[in-house]
């Protein structure tokens, strides 16, 4: 079994989050390790849920004297800018909601869409991904998700804001807002 060993540096926020996205593309039986005293970051329900189902882990406590980090909220990876990806995503929201991982309060999840996975939240095509669309409009409405969309991508594909449905929002431009939310509002991705 092969292992990918992380060990000698502190790991927060976005490190950690670039670690988790390493680990997500490891094969299947593969083990992330973090050693001892690296890991600096108190995991919140979600950031274990993730850690916990994304990677077979082995996770070392860590040193008491350094201080924990929590995000301030969580960002959908959507990785293949597919409807599929698009439905895992928010299954997985809605597991969390349903575990009570997720509670009302607390940021709603973020789903900022920019490639051609925009399409499925327009009106037209309401038909052709309603299942979707249901279930991003109901996790809406229980303040889970948040979904927006580029505008940009919306203008390259002839469309505005009215041609989305009435529970989607739409920001300039898609990868500047994953940039804020993630650097700025420090944002994880789950």
């Amino acid at each position: 079994m092969k292992r990918a060993v992380v060990k000698g540096m502190v790991i927060t926020g976005l490190i950690l989050a670039s670690v988790l996205s390493f680990a997500q593309t490891m094969p299947p039986k593969a083990r992330l390790v973090l050693d001892e005293g690296a890991l600096d970051v108190s995991l919140s329900p979600i950031g274990k849920h993730v850690l916990n189902r994304d990677v077979q882990s082995d996770v070392l406590h860590s040193n008491d004297q350094m201080s924990p980090v929590t995000p301030n909220g969580y960002l959908a990876r959507i990785k293949f800018d597919s409807p599929e990806d698009v439905e895992k995503a928010l299954l997985r929201a809605e597991m969390l909601y349903k575990e009570g991982k997720v509670k009302k309060g607390e940021n709603p999840l973020a789903f900022v869409l920019h490639g051609p996975e925009v399409a499925i939240f327009l009106k037209d095509n309401y038909q052709k991904y309603q299942h979707i669309v249901d279930l991003a409009a109901r996790l809406s409405a229980f303040d889970v998700v948040d979904v927006k969309v580029c505008r940009t991508r919306l203008k390259a594909t002839r469309n505005g804001i009215d041609s989305l449905v009435p529970f989607v929002k739409a920001v300039p431009y898609g990868p500047a807002e994953i940039e804020r939310l993630v650097e700025k509002e420090k944002y994880v991705y789950f």
